[in-house]
């Protein structure tokens, strides 16, 4: 194969795929193998993708498949099941480069290639610039359930962590997720978070932290989280108590849910005080004798 420039147009931009991706040698040119994000580099290609997970649900019936690519790109997914390499409808990777696909499987032995290509409307210059092909995944049967813990909790970050809080406190909503399973857990995604009246949101916390992959976090919630065996991520929002807040218990409350996990609760609460000093204090009873 040659590609050809002649004194009035050079190529640009230019994607060689071959049907059979093992089968692929010795190409010369000044693409950056590998990818590269340096958007000064005209040859520039997309980051190849990482398949995370390629498991089947129902005796290889059909496949879902979870991956990282480069952020807001097409992302082309190939089976290859020895005979042929097929090309599988696209799909888009989102903003943090997570993305998703299922399909029906031609047979029980396949491997799945994703190949990401730029669409990002921020570069205009690199849309249509593609990555190498992924290293293959063997689809595999789902070896168990999913399981996913979610525990949530309140922390008065101006005050005594435990409370009770006062009006002007910054209060901190958590709900930490941990996979305690032996699989990945994915599509790990929140209902809208309940506030407890007398509170505001401070806008812009909403945030995650740790291991996952994919979260995408609001001042509401989170979706497209994806957690490997033994891995925990965070979801954190900050509240300031309004002096419109009530004395009494403040609860946050969402529910976490996640593919093949029943919805779990998580809940959060914190004592409040609108009265300083009006709140309980342990009490010591002496005896005292009488003559």
């Amino acid at each position: 194969m040659t590609v050809l420039a002649d004194a009035t147009g050079a190529a640009q931009r230019v994607t060689i795929r071959d049907p059979f991706p093992r089968g692929l040698h010795g190409l010369v040119g000044n693409g950056i193998s590998g990818g590269d994000d340096v958007p000064t580099h005209a040859n520039n290609w997309a980051q190849t993708p990482t398949i995370i997970s390629a498991y089947t649900y129902d005796d290889f019936a059909t496949v879902q498949v979870h991956g990282v690519a480069n952020p807001l790109s097409l992302v082309d997914i190939y089976f290859d099941y020895q005979i042929t390499v097929a090309r599988q409808p696209p799909v888009m990777a989102d903003a943090t480069g997570a993305f998703s696909f299922s399909g029906a499987l031609p047979g029980r032995n396949v491997q799945v290639i994703a190949v990401s290509t730029l669409n990002d409307p921020a570069h205009p210059g690199r849309v249509g610039s593609s990555s190498e092909f992924s290293e293959a995944r063997q689809v595999a049967p789902q070896p168990s359930e999913p399981l996913l813990s979610a525990l949530g909790s309140v922390t008065d970050l101006s005050g005594p962590p435990d409370g009770p809080a006062h009006p002007g406190d910054i209060l901190r909503f958590n709900v930490t997720m941990t996979n305690v399973g032996a699989v990945d857990v994915t599509n790990i995604n929140s209902t809208v978070l309940s506030v407890p009246p007398g509170l505001d949101v401070v806008p812009g916390s909403g945030a995650i932290h740790g291991d996952g992959a994919g979260f995408v976090a609001t001042d509401t919630g989170f979706s497209g989280g994806v957690l490997a065996p033994g891995k925990s991520a965070t979801y954190s929002l900050d509240a300031e108590v309004t002096a419109a807040a009530q004395t009494g218990m403040a609860v946050f409350s969402m529910y976490v849910n996640a593919d093949g996990v029943v919805s779990i609760p998580a809940v959060g609460r914190m004592l409040i005080s609108t009265k300083p000093g009006s709140e309980l204090r342990p009490a010591v009873w002496l005896p005292v004798a009488m003559r």
